[in-house]
């Protein structure tokens, strides 16, 4: 009978050691998820503030292409001819 009971509180011992264990990988894994959504997070973040600095790149790119165009438009009409930077020639 004590061969018995020494066997069973072995695997009661056992299953405890085993559900710590378990439950500190829960606890790092946890962890884990937490810090890869954080970082996913400031990826987004910085993924979104560069695509912002390329639409503001792009608007004032288009912004000086119609100025050009505009001027261009004027010095036909004006004069009947313009170089490539808008200018009558």
């Amino acid at each position: 009978m004590k061969v018995m009971q020494k066997a069973v509180e072995k695997f009661i011992n056992q299953a405890q050691e085993f559900i710590k264990f378990e439950s500190r990988n829960a606890e790092k894994l946890k962890q884990q998820e937490i810090e890869y959504s954080e970082q996913l997070k400031q990826q987004q973040m910085q993924a979104q503030q560069e695509l912002s600095i390329k639409e503001a790149e792009i608007k004032a790119q288009q912004q000086e292409m119609e100025k050009g165009a505009g001027k261009a438009r004027r010095n036909i009409q004006k004069n009947g001819k313009c170089d490539k930077s808008g200018n009558a020639s």
